[in-house]
């Protein structure tokens, strides 16, 4: 397991709007970005459809109008002015996403073209009240150890200097569901109260016939207090 201090990693996918493409031979290639809040129970999904052999060549791909996309089971709106289709929502995480990508008119196929991605949630149930910069900490982040498209961030935020926020990665995969957090790992974290959370993240590539998604996943946890105290020697 990979302990690092780190900046959140961001999916962006690019898409320029070019229009239909009528030729069905070319696989449609969605790509996704999906955000909960534990706090609020909110999910926002955000997709972008483009048809062709590759991303670098591909075509905006626009269904027809009474086909959008659907998340979960109900249709995405589109929005026009980033060429993109959006869901918002509040539910309970279940651990399983769906999107179903209608098939191209000239196919004469109304079957949608479904995929499904697995997460399983990180928690911050088992975070300790009290971390010792002299001698780290270590805490269950969940029910399943990461794998190796996922990584968990975990966030100090106080409001006692600026900046404010703190950042330690653990990339996947990992043999078990602990965060280990040695000394050095905390070493530019001060003493101090903080509101700690987790962000789980997940990058996933499905391939079916006619269809090559990839989607990203990011999962924030809600926020518990910590307090870190003592010290480290200077080296």
């Amino acid at each position: 397991m990979k302990t690092y201090l780190y900046a959140i990693f961001i999916f962006i996918v690019s898409c320029d709007s070019v229009g239909y493409n009528e030729n069905s031979q070319n696989p449609i290639l969605p790509a996704s970005e999906v955000r909960y809040l534990e706090s609020s129970g909110q999910i926002r999904a955000i997709l972008q459809l483009k048809q062709g052999d590759s991303l670098a060549t591909a075509q905006s791909y626009t269904p027809a109008p009474d086909q959008p996309p659907l998340f979960l089971g109900s249709p995405m709106q589109f929005r026009e002015t980033r060429q993109r289709w959006m869901e918002e929502r509040e539910l309970d995480w279940t651990g399983q996403l769906r999107f179903a990508i209608p098939r191209p008119a000239d196919s004469g196929d109304r079957e949608r073209l479904a995929y499904e991605i697995n997460m399983d949630p990180p928690t911050i149930d088992s975070i300790p009240t009290t971390i010792d910069l002299s001698r780290g900490s270590r805490f269950r982040f969940g029910d399943s150890s990461l794998e190796d498209n996922e990584s968990l961030l975990i966030f100090f935020e106080t409001r006692e200097w600026n900046p404010g926020v703190k950042r330690i990665l653990i990339a996947g995969p990992t043999s078990d569901s602990y965060a280990r957090l040695p000394p050095e790992a905390l070493r530019e974290l001060p003493a101090g109260n903080y509101e700690l959370y987790l962000v789980k993240q997940k990058l996933s590539r499905d391939t079916i016939p006619g269809l090559r998604a990839s989607t990203q996943i990011e999962y924030f946890t809600k926020r518990g207090a910590v307090e870190v105290v003592g010290s480290q020697s200077s080296e």
